[in-house]
């Protein structure tokens, strides 16, 4: 990488950042740093036509634009594609300590959407990190505001998020507020413990029974659900964020195959739902 001294107003933010909150006491101390000592550690940018792009260092760019600093040094580093800029983005972001499970879910979705949509699997080997950890992501980002919330400020562990995405959005909002209330640490035993106890419950079962699934606000009986199984496996059509991730990002040949693999099961349920029908 090469060095050059950068005018600021060339300079543009990352627009993969996933860093939604810069604190302004800590960007006025690092501001105030910098007047003192100079910019010891030179930001890291990529060449966009006029400007330059940030690919790491915008704490110390904002810090810069409060003192009278017209010009920085920057170095200045090029890249294949911007799916190569983006999982560098994700990598250098995901060793801050700060990097709360919002922003990093935020940015996982971004990566997977321009890498193609790979598997959880495949997506995980290319950033570096577990298959949980893309699962935890997806199901972060589809679950109610007042977990997201609940998570991001630490009174819930973000693991607990993939039990509670077992339950409607109801319930999950129920249980989170039960736990935190109840019990102060941050941990999926408890989660985990509560969804099991909901999902054993005689009062939600009998709630799959009468509203199995809803697409689009309507609901639909058991057979609905069957079809919308097949419609799925075949065609790749999302209809309820309840799937599991490691069906659900499959690609199409992997769902024909899947669904060859459960036709004599769905067969079966369709010919007991008929004969519950023809009692009923």
């Amino acid at each position: 990488m090469k060095i050059e001294l950068i005018n600021l107003d060339k300079i543009i933010k990352n627009p993969y950042q996933p860093r939604e909150e810069f604190p302004k006491e800590e960007i006025q101390e690092l501001s105030e740093n910098i007047l003192s000592n100079g910019l010891l550690n030179p930001i890291i940018v990529r060449k966009q036509k006029d400007k330059y792009q940030i690919v790491d260092g915008e704490r110390r760019f904002r810090a810069c634009q409060l003192t009278n600093i017209k010009e920085i040094e920057a170095y200045i580093k090029e890249y294949d594609s911007e799916l190569q800029f983006m999982k560098e983005t994700y990598c250098l972001n995901v060793m801050r300590k700060d990097f709360n499970p919002l922003e990093n879910a935020k940015l996982i979705k971004q990566i997977w959407i321009a890498s193609g949509k790979l598997s959880p699997y495949k997506l995980s080997l290319q950033l570096g990190v577990t298959p949980p950890t893309i699962y935890n992501a997806f199901n972060l980002l589809e679950a109610p505001e007042e977990v997201k919330q609940a998570i991001k400020k630490k009174k819930l562990g973000q693991g607990s998020v993939t039990f509670l995405s077992k339950l409607p959005e109801k319930e999950q909002i129920k249980i989170a507020k039960e736990v935190i209330k109840r019990d102060k640490r941050t941990g999926q035993i408890p989660i985990a413990k509560r969804v099991k106890e909901e999902l054993d419950t005689q009062e939600f079962k009998e709630g799959l029974k009468k509203d199995f699934v809803k697409a689009d606000g309507k609901k639909l009986t058991i057979k609905d659900f069957i079809k919308y199984v097949n419609d799925f496996l075949y065609n790749g059509i999302s209809f309820y964020k309840r799937i599991p991730y490691a069906v659900r990002f499959m690609d199409p040949e992997q769902r024909k195959k899947l669904a060859k693999n459960i036709n004599y099961t769905i067969n079966i349920l369709e010919t007991s739902l008929e004969s519950l029908e023809k009692s009923n």
